[in-house]
């Protein structure tokens, strides 16, 4: 399944919170973060679902945001449901592409992670699973 450049409405979603210093703000699409700042992913979703948040950055290197474990994590019902880590920014600057997988049954995250390694601009996800995708671009300064 190719990912579309749009967020979808409706089904499940991926949103974040911003920490930089002292302050927390609400983030979404197209937020312009800094280096160091901290994301606590929230989730919506009407159902249970297996998640696992992976990242693309500017250089095109692919991390996993969440979970720390070798499978996609547990996640139950509710509207912006906070991840019980966050995730802190490193230096590397420009666009980040986040993207959600939502999925039926708990897969394995490291293929998931070396397909989009393989292919940065295409995330292809098994059957029974959903994404969201969220863009930010991180910049060097203030926002």
């Amino acid at each position: 399944m190719e990912i579309p450049k749009e967020r979808i409405k409706g089904g499940e979603r991926l949103g974040f919170y911003v920490k930089r210093g002292e302050q927390v703000l609400p983030g979404g699409a197209g937020e312009r973060l800094l280096p160091g700042d901290a994301l606590q992913f929230t989730t919506t979703s009407a159902e249970a679902r297996y998640l696992a948040i992976l990242s693309v950055d500017g250089a095109s290197q692919v991390s996993v945001y969440y979970p720390s474990g070798p499978l996609a994590a547990r996640i139950e019902p509710g509207r912006e449901a906070p991840l019980p880590q966050s995730t802190v920014l490193d230096g590397t600057l420009g666009t980040e592409r986040i993207y959600g997988v939502f999925c039926a049954e708990a897969i394995a995250v490291e293929p998931l992670r070396a397909a989009l390694a393989a292919n940065p601009d295409a995330l292809s996800v098994p059957p029974g699973c959903d994404v969201d995708m969220l863009t930010a671009e991180k910049v060097a300064g203030s926002p």
